[in-house]
């Protein structure tokens, strides 16, 4: 077959499109480590979220100019609450009770005050993150953006094209769907054989093939997996494939394989970056080895 070289699709998360790119760091060393001395992979990022970084920008810029007046605005209430507590005239009072009360009450609305201000300096610090990621599928199943996307992907797998002969495109969470779109449409091209594997990682395209079939175009494109492997790798303590495997019925021909990272919720998500299973079957085809037993 001659050599292969693989095309990573980063899935979504916070953070521009380079830091994304890293993710993808330690499966590289890993499986540099599974190939003969000194053999250095052709290795290629698809860095869509780059697409994104000039909106992720502005949404930052908005949300923590909102959260920063909210911040302020809590901060000169709070001043003004301990400056009518030392200033009360039932700090002086005869009456324990009528000072108790006082106090409770002022204690009370520091403490509302206080919670108040701790819950918007952490929206302030990690509700863009949250936003950034949340917006990305809804931002990719929309057209043009989705097409645009795609481009990037397909641009990635031409330049690995110049580097080798075939290109195992390798995709994690959103990337997968990604990933597997772009091989439908390679797949459609009859007379294009760049592709000689793909690889999903903590994949939501059962629920996502959900939402297009209940969507206005109500389309899923399907692969006719005999033409190349398909391995997805799940970890049933990962939410974001709601801790199962692919249907091989919705999917026909892909090979799951279950790995178990021993972590719980989005680290199990994270944590195939790191897999050995996982690198030692990308190494295993960057040696021209595709069989999927």
């Amino acid at each position: 077959m001659g050599k292969v070289a693989v095309v990573v699709v980063h899935g979504i998360g916070s953070g521009t499109g380079e830091e994304r790119c890293a993710f993808s760091e330690s499966l590289k060393n890993n499986v540099k480590m599974l190939l003969p001395a000194g053999e250095d992979p052709v290795w290629d990022e698809a860095n869509w979220e780059k697409l994104n970084d000039d909106m992720d920008v502005i949404v930052e810029r908005v949300l923590k100019g909102i959260c920063k007046r909210y911040i302020d605005a809590t901060k000169k209430v709070l001043v003004q609450q301990e400056l009518r507590e030392k200033a009360s005239p039932y700090k002086v009072s005869k009456c324990c009770i009528m000072r108790w009360v006082a106090a409770f009450c002022s204690w009370v609305r520091k403490s509302e005050l206080k919670v108040k201000l701790m819950v918007l300096e952490s929206a302030d610090k990690y509700l863009p993150g949250i936003i950034d990621a949340a917006i990305d599928l809804p931002l990719y199943m929309q057209e043009p953006k989705g097409d645009e996307i795609r481009t990037v992907v397909r641009k990635a797998i031409a330049r690995a094209k110049e580097r080798a002969d075939k290109v195992v495109l390798v995709g994690h969470s959103l990337g997968s769907v990604i990933a597997f779109d772009v091989a439908a449409e390679e797949l459609a091209k009859k007379d294009d054989g760049r592709l000689a594997a793909l690889v999903t990682m903590g994949s939501p395209l059962s629920w996502v093939a959900e939402i297009r079939k209940v969507g206005p175009n109500g389309w899923i494109p399907m692969l006719c997996t005999r033409s190349f492997p398909w391995i997805n790798f799940w970890d049933p303590a990962d939410p974001v494939p709601e801790n199962q495997r692919l249907d091989d019925k919705v999917f026909p021909g892909v090979k799951n394989i279950k790995v178990e990272s021993g972590l719980e919720h989005i680290h199990a998500h994270c944590a195939y970056w790191n897999d050995r299973e996982v690198a030692r079957r990308i190494a295993r085809m960057l040696k021209g080895d595709f069989s999927v037993d």
